[in-house]
């Protein structure tokens, strides 16, 4: 049996307890961390909001992504559990207010909705570089987000002690999860609901039906030759 003192040691926090005690000692280190990642995900979503506007996505999944985050988070938040802060835990509101990044005493460390977010954020960028293969700006952002972006947000999670490593790595399969779901329920909204057509449905994980529109990862393989020629 693991000992009650070995059960909350994390290596990276090691690692970064120079930086803990740094931001600890001096406030603006963490909120110049803090600021920086609160505009980013302000500009984030304002910018999808844009590009979803102007129709350059060819589903609705982001969102659809970003909802099941938030609403699954807030649910474990409130009825499941919470884990004790670890040591030095210095998240708190960093004197600029931000749209989407909420400060308080968090105890919800099970996994980090900050990684699993970005993670939709990177499929985003992903569906964008593909369907615009020779955008520069696409490609840009897409290689960003996963060489800067994911690794600023461990760097900046662990200096402030907000999320152990296992948190950060959960948040990653979690993102893929909640991406992979969206995908499938969008069938509800954008077939059901908004009528789009098939053939404008582009999805990564799925292929829409070409009879119903319904996402399968092979939909041809699960109806007969009479329906595949209807």
């Amino acid at each position: 049996m693991v000992s009650k003192e070995l059960c909350y040691i994390d290596v990276p926090y090691d690692w970064m307890d120079d930086w803990n005690t740094l931001s600890l000692e001096q406030p603006w280190v963490k909120d110049a961390l803090l600021i920086f990642d609160n505009f980013w995900f302000d500009s984030t979503i304002c910018s999808l909001l844009y590009l979803y506007h102007v129709g350059a996505f060819g589903c609705n999944t982001v969102f659809l992504s970003l909802m099941l985050n938030s609403v699954s988070k807030a649910f474990i938040q409130d009825n499941l559990f919470t884990i004790r802060q670890a040591r030095g835990a210095n998240w708190y509101f960093p004197g600029l207010y931000s749209a989407l990044v909420p400060f308080h005493d968090a105890e919800d460390l099970y996994f980090s909705g900050h990684i699993s977010t970005t993670v939709v954020f990177l499929y985003a960028a992903f569906m964008l570089k593909r369907r615009y293969p020779c955008s520069k700006f696409a490609c840009f952002v897409f290689w960003f987000i996963l060489l800067f972006r994911l690794p600023y947000l461990w760097f900046e999670l662990t200096v402030v002690r907000t999320h152990y490593f296992i948190d950060d790595a959960t948040a990653v399969a979690y993102g893929c999860v909640a991406t992979i779901f969206a995908e499938k329920v969008s069938y509800c909204i954008e077939v059901l609901i908004l009528g789009t057509r098939t053939r404008t449905r582009e999805l990564l994980y799925h292929r829409p039906c070409p009879r119903c529109g319904w996402s399968n990862k092979s939909p041809l393989n699960l109806i007969d030759l009479k329906e595949q020629r209807a």
